[in-house]
């Protein structure tokens, strides 16, 4: 999600703070967004450092802070020393494989340089990455603009509403849309604006099904507001006068009607209501439709959602997921979700910055009624969600793994990977878009196809060293000296004990000697694809782990990942407690899944926030208890329960905790309790999701 004037160039400028520059260079590929960007710097510096603009029609190279277009800068590079900034950043940097930025990249020696982009990679294939050397940060999410008052909260409304049948087919659609712009239905949607309307002049955005929908919307609430529609058929020109129009407290516009033109990169910060007037479709579209009304405007404290969910909405789940997407690290499965549901979603801890959820009691029946029974990861559902994704980026061709990077728009691509298609788990980005019918996809051998399932069935990654080996191999066999001394640069904290770990179970690599290479025959259609996978795996890694090189407190993990990280068999995942050294590893599940009465007899549960109540295994030989007892710690990953949908679940990293006060369970299937003190307390959203708190 883009945040016009507050995602990257906040982060830029935050950033340049830490770094405290004497001179600073920004560049950018088009005049117009200097002035925003210098503004953006003026509210984080303020009035410490001087600011310029070095353009076409504007020589101010002079300041401190100079904001230079890219074609100005580069022809006349030879006015300035190559140490002349200490601290220079290149917004929109998947365009600096054009000569102009090679030119200003090569000529300056800066201490720090910073690329900014929310599309990495897009372009040439050429990797932007590596000019950068990765200091390429990425958008904030929704969540963390929010909370650093980066945008303005919302206030969202789920309003049943009983007059509309969003259960008609497509062939149908004409008499939804008639339901939607009947009298009666307009009366009810102007009676909701009234009760929600904001302070001051109303400006709306409303977005309808199609065309028709919008223009008969306009028509239909013309009657009760002054109000316009927008469609792919009005030119840019028509388009910002009628943002101007709606944004400007003179002019009598109060609702904008629309279908997709502003689903991109709109800029509408005055926005203070967002109608939705059609079923959402995807999370995608949820939040991108949202983010139209967060920018922050003068008087404006938030903007107010109005969701209208009709009858017969299996889609309605959507809503719930899309507000879901907001928290911190949930495992989302149906029993959470229907618990955030039925309280208005308090457990994301949002409330505190400002942001209320309501949704009526009508709503929540019929959004519960589908989360019971609709099966969130079949195939339908996640072909949809790729498709409208496909849609907001505007890609021609399949989207790039890349592009689901750090954007609350994107699906979860690893749910892409672990669904099942033609009958078989897909394992990679690839089967699956092969399972949906994408067109215009390389071909690959079926070995090839092997190799993209096995590196892809490592993601999302918990050490890089594996992919890092790969990506080195990609170029040609390598000496064991040229891969220990690329890790030893590329992997913090690398020890070699991790290489022969990873050298010992990689697949698809041979050693011959002290040359390895890959065993799998490799194309160009193979590189571009592997080196956009591997990108996207590294990257992901280091927005989950950040500086973490053991364990991450409170992030999700797989058995077989969690002994790939203690440098053990990845596979062996058969039992749920693992002695090693003087420390034991316990993975427990809650088993949320059963009802009530059989809960009762399951032992397994967090007594206080950092006191773990855990039962062994049946029977357990009396060494097993002893190494138990003398245990220096224990690793303890939780999870809620072991499937739902036939997908299995991760276990939640909930720290080290000490083993103590091992007591016999009454019967004779030989269990031991004990209490596992923890180390670190569960945060209150695991409190809630692991039911230690009301649900």
């Amino acid at each position: 999600m883009t945040y016009q004037g507050s995602g990257k160039t906040y982060l830029a400028a935050f950033d340049a703070l830490n770094f405290n520059p004497k001179r600073l260079l920004y560049i950018v590929h088009e005049g117009s967004i200097l002035r925003k960007s210098l503004e953006t710097f003026q509210e984080v510096f303020g009035k410490n450092v001087s600011y310029g603009i070095y353009s076409g029609t504007s020589k101010e190279s002079d300041a401190d802070f100079v904001f230079a277009t890219n074609i100005t800068m580069c022809k006349t590079l030879e006015l300035f020393s190559k140490n002349e900034f200490d601290y220079i950043i290149i917004d929109e940097c998947h365009h600096a494989t054009a000569e102009t930025y090679k030119k200003i990249i090569g000529y300056f020696e800066p201490e720090f340089l910073l690329g900014l982009t929310a599309t990495p990679e897009r372009l040439d294939n050429q990797d932007v990455f590596e000019l950068f050397d990765h200091n390429v940060p990425y958008e904030l999410r929704l969540r963390d603009a929010i909370a650093n008052d980066l945008v303005v909260p919302f206030k969202y409304f789920g309003i049943r509403d009983k007059l509309v049948d969003y259960g008609l087919t497509g062939n149908e659609e004409r008499r939804m849309i008639a339901q939607m712009a009947k009298e009666d239905h307009c009366d009810f949607i102007a009676e909701q604006i009234e009760r929600h309307r904001p302070q001051g002049k109303l400006k709306a955005l409303a977005f309808c099904r199609n065309v028709t929908h919008a223009r008969m919307m306009c028509e239909a609430l013309g009657e009760r507001y002054h109000t316009a529609y927008l469609t792919g058929r009005n030119d840019i020109g028509e388009r910002v006068r009628a943002y101007n129009d709606l944004q400007n407290d003179a002019h009598n516009l109060e609702i904008l009607f629309t279908v997709d033109i502003l689903n991109e990169g709109v800029d509408i910060p005055g926005v203070n209501m967002v109608l939705f007037l059609r079923p959402t479709e995807s999370t995608t579209i949820f939040i991108q439709q949202l983010g139209r009304g967060l920018r922050k405007y003068t008087n404006k404290e938030y903007v107010t959602v109005l969701d209208f969910i009709g009858n017969s909405y299996k889609r309605s789940v959507q809503i719930a997921f899309a507000l879901g997407s907001l928290s911190e690290n949930f495992v989302m499965e149906k029993r959470l979700l229907a618990s955030l549901v039925q309280d208005d979603f308090t457990a994301l801890g949002l409330a505190d910055y400002g942001v209320e959820i309501h949704i009526d009691d009508l709503s929540k029946e019929e959004i519960l009624e589908y989360i019971d029974k609709e099966n969130f990861n079949a195939l339908k559902y996640l072909k949809q969600d790729y498709f409208n994704f496909k849609k907001y980026i505007g890609s021609e061709f399949y989207p790039r793994h890349v592009d689901y990077i750090n954007n609350d728009c994107a699906p979860d691509l690893i749910r892409f990977m672990s669904i099942k298609t033609r009958g078989k788990k897909n394992c990679s980005y690839y089967n699956f878009l092969r399972g949906i019918g994408e067109e215009n996809l390389p071909v690959f051998t079926e070995k090839q196809i092997d190799f993209i399932n096995y590196l892809s069935g490592l993601l999302p990654l918990v050490r890089v060293h594996e992919y890092q080996i790969v990506k080195l191999l990609l170029d040609g066999p390598k000496t064991y000296r040229d891969i220990v001394m690329y890790l030893t640069e590329t992997v913090q904290g690398f020890v070699p004990a991790e290489l022969e770990h990873a050298l010992t179970y990689l697949q698809f690599v041979e050693k011959d000697k002290d040359i390895l290479r890959l065993s799998v025959p490799m194309d160009d259609q193979l590189l571009e694809y592997m080196q956009d996978l591997i990108e996207y795996g590294l990257i992901r890694y280091v927005i989950d782990n950040g500086n973490e090189t053991g364990f991450k407190l409170w992030l999700n993990y797989r058995m077989d990942q969690v002994q790939l990280k203690l440098l053990k068999n990845p596979g062996n995942i058969m039992v749920g407690t693992y002695y090693y050294d003087d420390y034991v590893v316990i993975f427990a599940s809650l088993k949320k899944d059963l009802e009530e009465a059989n809960k009762l007899n399951y032992k397994d549960k967090f007594l206080q926030p950092d006191l773990f109540q855990w039962e062994s295994m049946t029977n357990l030989p009396q060494s097993h208890l002893e190494k138990l007892m003398k245990s220096t710690f224990a690793h303890v990953f939780i999870r809620k329960m072991t499937t739902e949908n036939g997908l299995v679940l991760p276990f939640t990293y909930v720290g080290k905790g000490k083993m103590s006060n091992p007591r016999k369970t009454d019967g004779d299937n030989g269990t031991y309790l004990f209490d596992i003190h923890m180390e670190n307390e569960l945060p209150e959203y695991l409190q809630y999701d692991f039911g230690l708190t009301k649900e």
